[in-house]
Protein backbone atom coordinates (compact mmCIF):
# COMPACT_ATOMS: atom_id res chain seq x y z
CA UNK A 1 0.00 0.00 0.00
CA UNK A 2 1.62 3.42 -0.90
CA UNK A 3 1.12 6.46 0.80
CA UNK A 4 -1.25 7.65 -1.46
CA UNK A 5 -3.36 4.79 -1.52
CA UNK A 6 -3.39 5.52 2.74
CA UNK A 7 -7.04 6.29 4.05
CA UNK A 8 -8.52 7.08 7.60
CA UNK A 9 -11.78 5.16 8.50
CA UNK A 10 -14.63 6.43 11.02
CA UNK A 11 -17.55 4.11 11.98
CA UNK A 12 -20.46 6.12 14.22
CA UNK A 13 -24.19 6.56 14.37
CA UNK A 14 -24.78 10.27 13.02
CA UNK A 15 -27.76 9.89 15.30
CA UNK A 16 -29.11 7.97 17.94
CA UNK A 17 -31.46 5.33 16.65
CA UNK A 18 -29.95 5.28 13.11
CA UNK A 19 -27.62 2.61 11.46
CA UNK A 20 -24.17 3.20 11.72
CA UNK A 21 -22.00 4.82 8.36
CA UNK A 22 -18.64 4.41 8.17
CA UNK A 23 -17.05 7.03 6.53
CA UNK A 24 -13.49 7.55 4.34
CA UNK A 25 -11.33 10.25 3.78
CA UNK A 26 -9.00 9.15 0.50
CA UNK A 27 -7.32 10.60 -2.26
CA UNK A 28 -8.98 14.47 -1.71
CA UNK A 29 -12.41 12.34 -0.92
CA UNK A 30 -14.47 11.84 1.41
CA UNK A 31 -17.51 9.10 1.09
CA UNK A 32 -19.89 7.04 2.68
CA UNK A 33 -19.71 3.35 2.13
CA UNK A 34 -22.70 2.58 -0.22
CA UNK A 35 -22.33 6.36 -1.12
CA UNK A 36 -20.74 8.59 -3.79
CA UNK A 37 -17.59 10.08 -3.17
CA UNK A 38 -17.57 13.97 -2.72
CA UNK A 39 -14.53 16.03 -4.36
CA UNK A 40 -12.86 18.09 -1.79
CA UNK A 41 -10.36 19.75 -4.18
CA UNK A 42 -13.78 21.51 -5.29
CA UNK A 43 -15.24 22.69 -2.18
CA UNK A 44 -15.25 26.55 -2.04
CA UNK A 45 -17.75 26.75 1.12
CA UNK A 46 -18.16 25.31 4.51
CA UNK A 47 -19.41 26.04 7.55
CA UNK A 48 -18.97 24.09 10.97
CA UNK A 49 -22.21 24.49 13.72
CA UNK A 50 -22.03 22.70 17.56
CA UNK A 51 -25.14 23.08 19.63
CA UNK A 52 -25.64 21.17 23.43
CA UNK A 53 -29.36 21.43 24.03
CA UNK A 54 -30.41 19.25 27.35
CA UNK A 55 -27.97 16.87 27.30
CA UNK A 56 -27.70 16.39 23.60
CA UNK A 57 -25.14 17.40 21.54
CA UNK A 58 -25.51 18.02 17.69
CA UNK A 59 -22.46 18.54 15.08
CA UNK A 60 -22.35 19.11 11.50
CA UNK A 61 -19.51 20.22 9.23
CA UNK A 62 -21.53 21.59 5.34
CA UNK A 63 -19.21 21.33 2.58
CA UNK A 64 -20.38 22.85 -1.40
CA UNK A 65 -18.47 22.57 -4.11
CA UNK A 66 -20.58 24.35 -6.98
CA UNK A 67 -24.00 22.77 -6.71
CA UNK A 68 -22.90 19.63 -4.98
CA UNK A 69 -23.15 19.36 -1.23
CA UNK A 70 -22.23 17.83 1.54
CA UNK A 71 -23.37 17.45 5.26
CA UNK A 72 -21.54 15.27 7.63
CA UNK A 73 -23.57 15.37 11.35
CA UNK A 74 -23.18 13.68 14.24
CA UNK A 75 -26.00 13.89 17.74
CA UNK A 76 -25.58 12.46 20.98
CA UNK A 77 -26.33 12.28 24.22
CA UNK A 78 -22.75 11.55 25.46
CA UNK A 79 -22.93 7.84 26.25
CA UNK A 80 -21.20 6.98 23.13
CA UNK A 81 -18.22 6.78 21.06
CA UNK A 82 -19.74 8.42 18.24
CA UNK A 83 -18.36 11.64 18.47
CA UNK A 84 -15.03 10.95 18.80
CA UNK A 85 -14.85 9.22 15.50
CA UNK A 86 -16.81 12.12 14.13
CA UNK A 87 -14.55 14.58 15.05
CA UNK A 88 -11.71 12.29 13.51
CA UNK A 89 -13.76 12.56 10.47
CA UNK A 90 -13.85 16.09 10.75
CA UNK A 91 -10.22 16.42 11.46
CA UNK A 92 -9.40 14.30 8.81
CA UNK A 93 -12.06 16.10 6.20
CA UNK A 94 -9.45 19.66 7.46
CA UNK A 95 -6.57 17.80 7.03
CA UNK A 96 -7.58 17.66 3.25
CA UNK A 97 -8.87 20.92 2.78
CA UNK A 98 -5.75 22.30 4.44
CA UNK A 99 -3.55 20.58 1.79
CA UNK A 100 -6.06 21.60 -1.15
CA UNK A 101 -7.37 24.86 -0.51
CA UNK A 102 -5.52 26.35 3.27
CA UNK A 103 -6.99 29.44 2.78
CA UNK A 104 -10.61 28.39 2.57
CA UNK A 105 -12.53 30.36 4.66
CA UNK A 106 -15.25 28.03 7.19
CA UNK A 107 -17.54 29.78 9.04
CA UNK A 108 -18.38 28.49 12.39
CA UNK A 109 -21.55 29.87 14.74
CA UNK A 110 -24.08 28.39 16.07
CA UNK A 111 -26.72 29.84 14.19
CA UNK A 112 -28.91 28.11 12.48
CA UNK A 113 -32.46 27.03 13.52
CA UNK A 114 -31.52 27.35 17.34
CA UNK A 115 -30.27 30.99 16.64
CA UNK A 116 -33.34 31.97 15.30
CA UNK A 117 -35.02 30.13 18.09
CA UNK A 118 -33.24 32.25 20.49
CA UNK A 119 -33.52 35.18 18.90
CA UNK A 120 -37.48 34.90 18.53
CA UNK A 121 -37.65 34.07 22.23
CA UNK A 122 -35.89 37.18 23.03
CA UNK A 123 -38.11 39.59 21.48
CA UNK A 124 -41.36 37.70 22.12
CA UNK A 125 -40.39 37.54 26.41
CA UNK A 126 -38.53 41.29 26.06
CA UNK A 127 -42.36 42.06 24.75
CA UNK A 128 -43.65 40.39 27.35
CA UNK A 129 -41.23 42.69 29.83
CA UNK A 130 -42.41 45.77 28.12
CA UNK A 131 -45.57 45.22 28.56
CA UNK A 132 -45.21 44.36 32.89
CA UNK A 133 -43.26 47.68 33.06
CA UNK A 134 -46.14 49.30 30.95
CA UNK A 135 -48.83 47.92 33.65
CA UNK A 136 -46.22 48.87 36.42
CA UNK A 137 -46.29 52.86 35.29
CA UNK A 138 -50.10 52.46 34.66
CA UNK A 139 -50.64 51.65 38.98
CA UNK A 140 -46.90 53.08 39.96
CA UNK A 141 -48.22 54.32 43.81
CA UNK A 142 -48.63 50.86 45.03
CA UNK A 143 -45.79 48.29 46.08
CA UNK A 144 -46.94 45.62 43.55
CA UNK A 145 -47.11 48.07 40.55
CA UNK A 146 -43.28 48.53 41.61
CA UNK A 147 -42.87 44.39 41.77
CA UNK A 148 -44.08 44.20 38.29
CA UNK A 149 -42.02 47.14 37.12
CA UNK A 150 -38.95 45.32 38.16
CA UNK A 151 -39.98 42.20 36.86
CA UNK A 152 -40.46 43.71 33.93
CA UNK A 153 -37.22 45.54 33.46
CA UNK A 154 -35.39 42.91 34.20
CA UNK A 155 -36.96 40.80 31.46
CA UNK A 156 -36.15 43.58 29.37
CA UNK A 157 -32.53 44.11 30.24
CA UNK A 158 -32.05 40.01 29.63
CA UNK A 159 -34.52 39.61 27.07
CA UNK A 160 -32.23 42.04 25.23
CA UNK A 161 -29.19 40.45 25.88
CA UNK A 162 -30.30 37.53 24.37
CA UNK A 163 -32.03 38.76 21.35
CA UNK A 164 -28.67 40.84 20.20
CA UNK A 165 -26.30 37.65 21.11
CA UNK A 166 -28.56 35.89 18.92
CA UNK A 167 -29.27 38.45 16.19
CA UNK A 168 -29.97 36.85 12.61
CA UNK A 169 -27.35 39.72 10.89
CA UNK A 170 -24.26 39.38 12.64
CA UNK A 171 -21.45 38.02 11.34
CA UNK A 172 -20.40 34.60 11.28
CA UNK A 173 -16.77 33.24 12.56
CA UNK A 174 -14.62 32.34 10.14
CA UNK A 175 -10.99 30.51 10.20
CA UNK A 176 -9.01 28.80 7.89
CA UNK A 177 -9.37 24.71 7.80
CA UNK A 178 -5.98 24.77 10.00
CA UNK A 179 -7.40 26.98 12.75
CA UNK A 180 -10.54 25.29 12.87
CA UNK A 181 -8.66 21.69 13.21
CA UNK A 182 -6.60 23.02 15.82
CA UNK A 183 -9.44 24.66 17.90
CA UNK A 184 -11.53 21.17 17.43
CA UNK A 185 -8.72 19.41 18.99
CA UNK A 186 -8.33 21.19 21.71
CA UNK A 187 -12.08 21.78 22.75
CA UNK A 188 -12.33 17.65 22.05
CA UNK A 189 -9.24 17.28 24.39
CA UNK A 190 -10.85 19.11 27.35
CA UNK A 191 -14.15 17.11 27.33
CA UNK A 192 -14.79 14.68 29.97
Amino acid sequence: MTDSDAFSEFTFRPAPMRPEYVWAVRQGHVMRRGGQAFNLAGVDAASWGDVSYRGTRSAWLDLQAGSQKLRLECSEGGLSQDRGQFIGLVIAVLDELDQRSPRLGVRYDQAGVYGRAMFILGLLLGLVGAICVYAGLADFGSARAWGVFAVGAGAIAGCSVLTWTHRPWRPSGMARPAELKALLTVQESQRP
